[in-house]
């Protein structure tokens, strides 16, 4: 995910869990999701259906070198699937379809580091942006949010010129 991050001039939010049951019990927003099949007390399937029972927009990719669940995967609406040895190749493949059909169902989100983490906002819920002393401050249709340093909001957004159109990447795996 660094090496796609530098490459590909893009930004993810990524925590790590190390079995399914501590995934589950986070109950952050995240857009995708890399699970294994085989993990400590449930499968990944199994985890992927409860996850399903109260998200059903979390985009899942299971990386495993069980090729044998492949069908199963998809009961629990899988995105794709990649079989181990992973490849940083087709995890790009992979990451960039995932991404292009975030982007292409959801509208632009602006990622601002706040003291506490990161704060997503609807770029349509922005009324407006206010500078004061090289500070900015986001007014949006749910109130103020915290005043960030300019330095700091041009390192979060991590602008690329490619083939002459401005992209913004990023989200939260």
């Amino acid at each position: 995910l660094e090496r796609y991050e530098k490459e590909n001039c893009a930004r993810f939010s990524y925590v790590r869990f190390s079995d399914a049951m501590s995934f589950l019990e986070y109950r952050e927003a995240v857009d995708i999701v890399f699970m294994d099949i085989m993990l400590p007390n449930i499968s990944g399937i199994e985890a992927a259906r409860q996850l399903r029972k109260f998200n059903d927009t979390t985009i899942i990719i299971f990386v495993t070198n069980m090729a044998q669940f492949a069908i199963q995967s998809y009961e629990v609406d899988a995105f794709d699937y990649v079989l181990k040895p992973v490849t940083y190749e087709r995890v790009t493949k992979k990451l960039d379809k995932a991404l292009a059909m975030i982007s292409a169902h959801t509208d632009k989100v602006l990622v601002i580091s706040q003291p506490n983490g990161f704060a997503q906002i609807p770029s349509e819920s922005v009324y407006y942006i206010e500078v004061r002393g090289h500070k900015l401050s986001y007014h949006t249709d749910k109130g103020k949010l915290t005043l960030v340093p300019i330095d700091e909001a041009e390192a979060a957004w991590e602008l690329c010129k490619i083939e002459n159109k401005t992209v913004v990447k990023g989200g939260k795996i």
